[in-house]
Parts: C-alpha cells; sequence; structure tokens
C-alpha cells in the first residue's frame, strides 16, 4: 500500500521539476533578449578618416601656378583658383581628379585625350538638362591651367577676342571678371555668384 502513494508523489516531483527547468530556460532565454534589446552600453561609432585633400592643401597645390599664369597673361589668378575649385570640387570630382586632372571643365579633347561624362547644362533660364559630353583629359593640372589660359587669351575659334572681358586690364576688380564668365564661360546663370562665394 505504500508503493501505490510513492508512485503518484515521484510522478507529481518528476513534474515539477521538468515545469521548473522548462521555467528557468524561458526566464534566462527572456532575460537575454531583453538584455541585448535594452544594451545601455554605448557603442563606439566607427571612426571616418578622410585622406582627401582639403580645398587649402588644393589651393596649395595649384596657386605659384596660378599666380605665375594670371601675372603673365593679364588674368586674375584668384578667379582661375576659385573656377577650378568650383568646377573640380577642389579636384576631388571625377572629371578634376586622376587620371583626368580637367579644372575647368574644359570639353573636347586635349592632344587627342578625352573623357565622356554625364554633366548638367543650363539654359540661360536656370533650367538644367542632363547631356554626356567629351571632356578633355590632362596629363597634369598644371597642362590644364595652362590650356585654361590659351583658351582666356585666345578665345573661339570664331572670336579670337570672345573672353577679353575677364582681362584685368579691362575691369575694375575680379567681380567684374566673374560676372563676364556668367553666360560666356559657363552657362550657369548663377556662375558668378558661386565663383565670389570664395573670395
Amino acid at each position: 500500500m505504500v508503493t501505490t502513494n510513492i508512485k503518484p508523489i515521484m510522478k507529481y516531483v518528476v513534474n515539477f521539476f521538468k515545469g521548473l527547468l522548462i521555467a528557468v530556460v524561458v526566464i534566462c532565454i527572456s532575460f537575454f533578449m531583453v538584455t541585448q534589446l535594452f544594451h545601455t552600453t554605448e557603442r563606439e561609432e566607427p571612426v571616418v578618416i578622410d585622406d582627401r585633400p582639403s580645398a587649402e592643401e588644393f589651393i596649395g597645390k595649384i596657386a605659384e601656378t596660378a599666380r605665375n599664369l594670371g601675372a603673365n597673361n593679364d588674368l586674375y589668378a584668384s578667379v582661375m583658383i576659385a573656377q577650378a575649385i568650383l568646377e573640380s570640387e577642389s579636384g576631388q570630382s571625377g572629371l578634376g581628379s586622376a587620371p583626368n586632372y580637367n579644372l575647368f571643365g574644359m570639353k573636347g579633347s586635349y592632344q587627342n585625350n578625352s573623357v565622356k561624362l554625364e554633366t548638367s547644362e543650363d539654359d540661360g533660364s536656370g533650367n538644367l538638362s542632363t547631356i554626356m559630353a567629351d571632356f578633355r583629359k590632362y596629363p597634369s593640372y598644371e597642362a590644364s591651367m595652362q590650356d585654361y589660359v590659351k583658351l582666356m587669351r585666345n578665345g573661339v575659334s570664331w572670336n579670337k577676342e570672345y573672353y577679353a572681358g575677364v582681362f584685368k586690364s579691362n575691369t575694375k576688380s575680379y567681380t567684374d571678371a566673374t560676372k563676364f564668365l556668367t553666360g560666356s564661360y559657363a552657362t550657369d546663370s548663377k556662375y558668378n555668384e558661386k565663383l565670389n562665394m570664395f573670395f
């Protein structure tokens, strides 16, 4: 008679421990999930190192060449530098960086070298459209700057004096030169305002 009473008690004890084990496992899993969800330890953000040259470093690379070319060709070195910064994103754009070195967004080819890129054109009223165009590809920043000066001094095929409005001798200040470049050198109707921000 004693044996029959132990069997239901043993069954009750085994079921109790099974339930207790399941409860402990559920509590442990829940605790783990809650700690992961509300993990309050600060996570360190990854440090992004921008190793691209700054605008100041870019200016340092081209300033002396701009000064010499400007002084020898009746041009504002400051306007040339401002255009190079704007047009090439301080030498960082796809066109302005190696292997293209086109600092001024000059279209066409240079010594039979060009690169085809997408560009935005302004119709003169501020309306932009996207086109594909061939741009000159240079061996160096200096070659790009020399070619730019050649364009300014020699004009275009149909008008040798086309850019005479940018010459120091024909202007009172750099603002006259940047205003002249708007609509003649660049289609952007706010080109002079963008250039003047660099002064």
